[in-house]
């Protein structure tokens, strides 16, 4: 398969039965999509989730989604309208083997990140109906890989991503500050950029993981459909970056996480987690929202809080 960046395209791994049955990507998938993450970017493993969990758990994510809304909860880069940074229930029988420990992602992150990497968020990019357009964007320089697990299917008309092939790049080459005020892109390196290498739109059938660089320019799109669409997100850290406060589940989803395809980030509790944020703590508000917005006021304010 060619990777070109000139007229760069969507690059996606049909993942066979076989593989389906073996849990296992064959050494030519794993190339595929290895070789798509160094190059442009981003890969998109298609129709690996089986359907009856995605609609499981979407079922619930609607629900809660109507909660955020009706409080104008719009925590994610730019706080755009109709962009929702939601959590995901952390309890049974909502958190899934096949979401959290996918065999297949965890395959290809190990083999860019290396052994011990590990998950250091796990929400929703939820984007609601009649949404704007967030600012262009990358969501960090401390290497990981975004995990992205599609609900439904996400096209244009329901606000896929659009994704900026080989803009991963740009920050090893230095062409852009890793400390910056904020992490968005300015107008002049944008349209430079887009004579260079214009941006593609990350379409996703249902059950499909896209899984791309956290250096790679990217923004959510206006949804122009009557409902909103949903996209999990986790992010998957390279050993030796700050491993950050556990993720935090019910007992009882323990049996979700034994495969260990990862690193273990975990903490299970035995009581409620406020996971829809009505009682959001400082730290964990700005671990979790302000860092993705601007990385540089997230570092300021953490030494600060803990210099008081």
């Amino acid at each position: 398969m060619s990777l070109s960046i000139s007229s760069p395209q969507p690059t996606q791994v049909k993942v066979s039965a076989e593989e389906i049955a073996q849990s296992f990507l064959s050494p030519q998938s794993l190339k595929i999509a290895v070789d798509s993450i160094l190059k442009v970017g981003y890969v998109i493993l298609e129709d690996v989730v089986p359907h009856n969990v995605i609609d499981y758990l979407r079922q619930k994510m609607v629900q809660d989604s109507a909660y955020l809304i009706d409080r104008g909860r719009w925590n994610t880069v730019g706080n755009v309208m109709g962009h929702l940074n939601q959590a995901l229930p952390p309890f049974p029988p909502y958190v899934f083997p096949e979401i959290v420990s996918n065999v297949f992602a965890a395959q290809v992150t190990q083999a860019v990140l290396g052994e011990g990497r590990f998950n250091r968020f796990y929400r929703s990019n939820t984007n609601v109906a009649g949404s704007g357009m967030q600012p262009l964007h990358w969501d960090g320089t401390e290497g990981s890989l975004v995990v992205n697990v599609s609900l439904e299917d996400i096209t244009e008309a329901n606000g896929s991503i659009e994704l900026w092939p080989g803009t991963h790049l740009l920050q090893e080459s230095s062409s852009i500050s890793s400390e910056p005020v904020d992490n968005s892109i300015d107008e002049l390196s944008r349209e430079s950029r887009r004579e260079i290498c214009p941006p593609i739109r990350g379409n996703l059938k249902k059950g499909s993981i896209l899984i791309r660089h956290e250096s790679l320019w990217h923004r959510g799109m206006p949804n122009q459909s009557s409902n909103s669409r949903y996209m999990v997100a986790m992010m998957h850290y390279p050993k030796g970056t700050d491993i950050g406060s556990p993720l935090c589940f019910n007992i009882g989803c323990e049996i979700a996480f034994s495969d260990r395809v990862l690193h273990p980030n975990l903490n299970f509790l035995n009581k409620p987690i406020d996971y829809l944020e009505t009682k959001v703590p400082f730290l964990q508000w700005m671990r979790e929202s302000l860092y993705r917005v601007s990385p540089a006021s997230y570092k300021f304010l953490k030494n600060f809080h803990k210099a008081l």
